[in-house]
């Protein structure tokens, strides 16, 4: 997610896309790119907004869902040791909550003060975490968030009209939204870039997936030549035809022409006798 200096500060929208399902989808807010002139505010308010969020089971009412598996769980905590470790400021430490004795829970953690070069991004993390990333400006948070070896979604905030077009022509990712993530819809076509993946699901270029494209060529030239072929045939089968008649002629036949074309002679002299002609026409005496 880019937040530009231009934008009205998208604290709901960074709740909503970073905690959704305990950040259990694929297309997660993991790091917020924010200009240097809206960073403190932004951290701030995303603070508080993350605090009054509930941990609990589906059974209640809860913001925070309990992860898939005590693997997911760990991996979890590992990452933010190993934030603490590169030198990252925890915002807002979540750590397991002690009134939740059933699930793998994790409560909301929030990141500060990290660089892309800490090497904490390589791997998606799949939990309740975003990393908040200062940026000098607009076109070094493109620069950056490009930097990533994922390209499924980003998001932009920006009241800046030039800045949101520069924004989806520069982002590489399958999906840009512009100031409300995760929009989804089932006539889009949904699918990623680099390591997120080929192809693309629903919408036209999904059920393009399901087609067996074929490569047809038809040449109007060819329909030329065969109307010209058969100009040229006519004349030669009537020239051919008179030659015929001709030969019944001398030797004493009568030649009559079918209204196939085909040409039969019948003998004067009562004999009977069958033979074929070199093109393939059958006459009959």
């Amino acid at each position: 997610m880019v937040t530009s200096k231009h934008a009205d500060v998208p604290v709901a929208a960074t709740v909503t896309s970073a905690f959704l399902q305990s950040g259990q989808v694929c297309t997660s807010t993991e790091r917020v790119y924010v200009e240097h002139a809206v960073h403190d505010e932004f951290v701030d308010a995303l603070v508080k907004r993350a605090q009054q969020l509930r941990v609990g089971h589906g059974l209640e009412v809860a913001e925070i869902d309990p992860l898939v598996s005590e693997a997911a769980q760990t991996r979890v905590l590992q990452w933010i040791q190993n934030a603490r470790d590169a030198g990252a400021t925890i915002a807002l430490c979540g750590g397991v909550p002690t009134d939740q004795n059933t699930g793998w829970f994790v409560e909301p953690i929030i990141v500060t003060e990290i660089t892309q070069d800490m090497g904490l991004f390589e791997d998606e993390i799949f939990g309740p975490i975003v990393s908040i990333l200062r940026v000098n400006s607009f076109d070094e948070a493109l620069e950056q968030a490009n930097q990533s070896a994922f390209g499924l979604g980003a998001a932009v905030f920006t009241r800046d009209l030039g800045g949101a077009h520069k924004a989806i022509a520069t982002l590489e990712a399958g999906m840009v939204w512009v100031n409300n993530p995760l929009v989804d819809n089932d006539a889009l076509p949904f699918g990623g870039m680099k390591k997120s993946g080929l192809g693309r699901a629903l919408g036209r270029s999904g059920l393009d997936t399901f087609c067996q494209p074929r490569m047809v060529i038809l040449d109007p030239v060819a329909k030329e030549a065969e109307v010209s072929l058969s100009r040229r045939l006519v004349p030669e089968c009537r020239r051919t035809q008179t030659r015929l008649i001709a030969f019944w002629q001398d030797r004493g036949t009568k030649p009559e022409l079918g209204t196939d074309s085909a040409v039969s002679a019948r003998p004067t002299a009562p004999q009977s006798r069958q033979s074929r002609c070199g093109f393939g026409q059958k006459y009959s005496a």
